[in-house]
């Protein structure tokens, strides 16, 4: 008995869509997915389902290092996306004008998370070397490092101050 199988012609490949290793994120209006894809940021329009842009900074010699988390600003501000590297390094990218707007290097190893506050005048990145660095965008600064965690950092959050209370708390 021989048997027959159907034959299935590739139409069409979207390629790498995202790394494994890196998180996906939305825009706020829900219409751009963000996801890493190895040394790429990759912006997908989710209602045409194609490809917007591939985010890479070509004047940045290191840049070849995979892309391990990203992060974007909260709603209101500019449509800015932070995203860290495993070089440890930390991006922050602008989707409307597809540039690299700054480059934090501050960790020695892999990016593993990473958070904008509120208002987003302040970022966290959090890494396998076990700190926690906060940067400032907006002066293109670190603002401070915690040290003495015992293990890879794995998620981090601002905590709002109460009433009257102009303190910011990192908690991880």
């Amino acid at each position: 008995m021989v048997k027959t199988y159907l034959r299935f012609e590739l139409a069409a490949t979207h390629g790498l869509v995202s790394s494994p290793q890196c998180n996906a994120i939305f825009d706020h209006g829900a219409q751009r997915a963000v996801c890493g894809a190895l040394e790429f940021v990759h912006v997908w329009n989710l209602r045409q389902g194609s490809l917007v842009c591939a985010l890479f900074d070509e004047e940045d010699d290191q840049s070849r290092a995979s892309v391990t988390r990203l992060a974007r600003a909260p709603a209101g501000g500019a449509a800015h996306v932070a995203a860290g590297y495993f070089d440890g390094s930390v991006k922050i990218w602008d989707l409307d004008t597809q540039t690299a707007k700054v480059t934090f290097h501050g960790h020695r190893s892999a990016v593993t998370a990473l958070r904008y506050n509120k208002d987003a005048t302040l970022l966290a990145s959090g890494s396998n070397d076990t700190e926690i660095v906060v940067w400032d965008p907006l002066s293109e600064n670190g603002v401070c490092r915690l040290q003495g965690h015992k293990a890879p950092i794995t998620d981090l959050a601002f905590v709002e101050p109460l009433a009257g209370d102009a303190r910011t708390w990192l908690v991880r």
